[in-house]
């Protein structure tokens, strides 16, 4: 899972996605937008859950969902994945 509040989530996503990864679901605090329709579109066609306007509960959940194998970064999002 790749979750932020930066703006870079979808564009991160998608670079680990074409060095192979499998990213399930991207949450971003930034809203949808017109700029950010093509990486979306990219990122769904390929099986990924975006997630505009997340919440930090909204990304826990989906660290509880997709269980991931690699936690990178200090957030509470990284260290509940780390718990886990």
């Amino acid at each position: 899972t790749v979750s932020g509040y930066e703006g870079s989530e979808l564009l991160v996503a998608r670079l680990l996605i074409e060095s192979g990864a499998r990213v399930p679901y991207v949450g971003t605090a930034c809203p949808r937008t017109q700029w950010s329709d093509s990486d979306r579109e990219w990122l769904e066609t390929r099986g990924t859950r975006v997630q505009y306007r997340a919440s930090l509960e909204m990304d826990l959940a989906a660290v509880g969902e997709f269980k991931p194998d690699l936690a990178i970064g200090t957030t509470p999002v990284v260290q509940k994945a780390k718990q886990l």
